[in-house]
């Protein structure tokens, strides 16, 4: 076998013998050119196996990179078969190649609406070896309907024979969806915009051109959409006193703004002005550019309403105005024989009358009380409303205010036989600047309005205080110091239900309009009580459960007043060391008890019934630490007050301990029965701290710290000036004073009460 690389050396060999003519011999010859020949076939063939190695390495390649596309590619022969698939082909169709080699493509893939029209185009391109390129619907293993763009290309061999067919397809399902949705969303948007009733604009936000506007927009305006796109929205449209306010808003665009909302007149076509409420967002086009899309309302009517209601308002609030000066002298009216009234029937119930004729003009007082207290609702709230009501600013000891209020109203509770309790917390101040009159008037209606609604139970009033908020340097007095408040009223009453909770502080409102029935009252009482509430700085809320009770809170902020007004009855440290016994059933009224003497630097026990108060007071008098005093509750369970003060004194060993009774009822037989009982102390509830302290320090022996008390002097012979006007009070008062012993002399009118001045000389007017 020669080596193909002799073949060169064989070559040159005889192209050197024939052109130096070299003689040779015929086989010689012959042989070499046998050999030639030989060698060139050989070199030939080892040719064609490199083209060939070549080729295979080449389409190796390409089948990598067909593999890894994400385009399906598919190589069939010269009739359609396959022959070839790469992955994608796999991927899409669910088919492996071993499944699809010698199948025809669209026998596999074809289904209700892949066009045959189509199939033939291929088809016969493949036959014909031309390429192609079609859309395609095809459907894959799990039947799923594909859109697909395929083309096709015939392949040559190294003799430029077609041999091969080569189909490359794109899935274009998710970008024929895309575009669907695309489509349909510009659709959407078209109708949104040309359709919508809003009337709605597209300007640039770089020059402000109109670039669209829609059908609302021009009817609202009466302008062609011809007329107006491409040209300033503000040109000739906006109102020229509004042009300013319109410009600024674009300026806040060219800015940072991205939304904005305005209100702004518009003029028409026809020169109407058009009251507009818009709202413009920026945004940017597929191209980036900046774009303002405005939506606009036309509220022409809405304002014109506004005019209107404003007008309306301003003819009530001047009826209202009238109304309640009309109130307020109607009022003042009624009040003056009204007093007339309330003053003969007391003059009357002091003289001699028979049961009947005292249960008569019981009636008669009792009922002007109830229309008086209607008529001051009245006069309240129509100086409210009217803005003339003010507050006064005096010094004031809120815990004898509260007291006083209790004390007023204890014969109400105490009717119920319900418990009045007061808790006054060691933080609350001695003294305060404020209005007493509307305090005490606030606190009356809360209390009194939870005795009313409460049949069994208590009713508890609690007490705190706390500094305020520093007041604006700028304010008169705002150097003192201020105190918040803070007032807690709770019952254990019918409660509220919760729908009526929201109206519960409505000018003329119940809780319950029954209740106008059953319990009387105008509805404005907790109005009037809010309004008094906000006057001085404070607010009011409530809660309550229907069959539980009610809790009303509502703070007020006063200023410090002067202590020195009200200094204590007593000193504090007179009853250090003593021992005391709290004998009371009520929780809340025992834990008040015991706050007050802690106070008081007194060691307290505590029980609920005299059971467990007798156990206490032997116990501690065999350990040789007898009790000084008890405060005992008169109406209890188990053991009543008096039984226990009895047994005390029936005792040796407990004889010697003070007793204090307490007592709702405080009628003059029980008061007599204490007494023979024993009991060296008697208070009713609900018991004012300083009577409690001025009482155990009778009973301990130790003398209160006397205390400035300006007295009022004596009226009898004192000559007194009486001005008033209307004939039956000037009867009331007149008898009045004559019965505290005054001389007194009637004034009609002030001119008169000056003459009278002028010419005698009067100890008061």
């Amino acid at each position: 076998v020669i080596p193909v690389t002799a073949h060169g050396h064989v070559t040159a060999f005889i192209e050197f013998y024939t052109d130096h003519r070299v003689e040779a011999t015929a086989e010689m010859l012959e042989l070499v050119e046998a050999i030639g020949a030989e060698l060139s076939r050989v070199a030939e063939r080892h040719r064609a196996e490199r083209e060939l190695v070549a080729r295979s390495r080449e389409a190796h390649r390409l089948a990598m990179v067909a593999s890894r596309t994400e385009h399906i590619v598919i190589v069939l022969d010269t009739v359609g078969r396959i022959e070839w698939v790469n992955d994608a082909f796999v991927r899409h169709s669910g088919f492996t190649l071993a499944e699809v080699r010698g199948k025809v493509t669209h026998k596999l893939m074809e289904g209700p609406d892949t066009d045959p029209q189509v199939v033939a185009q291929v088809a016969d391109a493949i036959l014909r070896g031309a390429p192609c390129k079609v859309d395609i619907v095809l459907y894959n293993r799990k039947g799923e309907r594909r859109f697909h763009e395929v083309e096709g290309q015939p392949m040559y061999d190294e003799r430029d024979r077609y041999f091969q067919y080569a189909l490359l397809s794109l899935d274009l399902t998710e970008r024929k969806r895309a575009e669907a949705a695309l489509r349909e969303s510009a659709e959407y948007f078209r109708a949104l915009f040309d359709e919508s009733p809003v009337p709605t604009i597209i300007q640039s936000a770089i020059d402000y051109r109109l670039l669209r506007a829609n059908s609302a927009y021009t009817r609202m305006l009466g302008y062609g959409p011809d007329e107006i796109v491409g040209t300033d929205a503000l040109a000739g449209r906006i109102h020229p006193d509004d042009e300013a306010a319109a410009r600024e808003l674009r300026e806040s665009f060219g800015k940072d703004a991205v939304s904005a909302r305005f209100e702004r007149r518009m003029i028409a076509r026809d020169g109407r002005i058009v009251w507009v409420s818009g709202h413009s967002v920026r945004f940017r086009d597929a191209q980036g550019a900046p774009h303002l899309m405005t939506v606009l309302e036309d509220i022409t009517e809405q304002k014109e309403r506004e005019a209107a209601l404003r007008s309306a308002k301003e003819q009530a609030e001047s009826a209202s105005r009238a109304k309640s000066q009309f109130l307020a002298n109607m009022s003042h009216e009624i009040r003056t024989p009204m007093n007339g009234v309330l003053g003969m029937t007391e003059l009357l119930l002091g003289t001699p009358l028979s049961d009947k004729q005292r249960r008569f003009a019981d009636a008669v007082y009792r009922s002007g009380e109830q229309l008086l207290e209607i008529i001051n609702d009245i006069l309240d709230f129509s100086k409210i409303e009217a803005g003339k009501l003010e507050l006064d600013e005096v010094d004031l000891d809120p815990r004898a205010l509260i007291e006083d209020v209790f004390e007023m109203l204890a014969p109400r509770a105490h009717e119920k036989r319900l418990e009045l309790a007061c808790r006054i917390a060691p933080s609350v101040p001695s003294a305060v600047r404020g209005d007493p009159v509307r305090l005490r008037q606030v606190l009356t209606n809360l209390v009194g309005n939870a005795i009313k609604f409460t049949e069994r139970g208590e009713v508890v009033l609690e007490v705190n205080a706390e500094p305020a908020d520093p007041p604006d340097p700028a304010c008169a007095g705002a150097g003192a110091p201020r105190y918040r408040l803070q007032f807690v009223v709770r019952d254990t009453g019918i409660g509220i239900r919760p729908d009526a909770l929201a109206k519960l502080f409505t000018v003329f409102m119940q809780a319950d309009q029954t209740m106008a029935r059953r319990y009387g009252g105008t509805g404005l009482g907790l109005a009037i009580t809010k309004q008094l509430v906000e006057l001085m700085g404070g607010r009011i809320a409530a809660e309550s459960r229907v069959g539980v009770g009610s809790t009303f809170r509502f703070d007020v902020v006063l200023a410090a007043g002067n202590a020195a007004t009200f200094a204590p009855a007593a000193a504090a440290d007179v009853f250090a060391g003593k021992r005391v016994i709290i004998v009371e059933d009520n929780p809340t009224n025992r834990s008040i008890l015991e706050s007050q003497l802690r106070l008081l630097a007194i060691d307290c026990a505590t029980a609920d019934n005299g059971m467990q108060a007798l156990e206490l007071l032997r116990a501690a008098a065999r350990a040789g630490t007898p009790f000084d005093a008890a405060v005992i509750d008169m109406k209890m369970p188990i053991m009543d007050g008096l039984t226990l003060a009895r047994a005390m004194r029936a005792d040796p060993q407990l004889a010697s301990v003070r007793q204090l009774m307490l007592t709702s009822l405080g009628g003059d037989n029980e008061a007599r029965v204490a007494h023979q009982a024993g009991i060296e102390g008697y208070l009713a509830k609900p018991v004012r701290q300083q009577e409690l302290i001025e009482s155990l320090a009778r009973l301990l022996g130790a003398a209160p710290r006397p205390v400035e008390v300006q007295r009022v002097p004596a009226l009898r012979g004192r000559r007194v000036l009486l001005v008033e006007d209307n004939p039956v009070n000037q009867e009331v008062a007149r008898v009045m004073l004559e019965d505290l012993g005054c001389s007194v002399r009637l004034a009609g009118n002030g001119q008169q009460a000056l003459d009278a001045l002028a010419q005698e000389a009067f100890d008061l007017v």
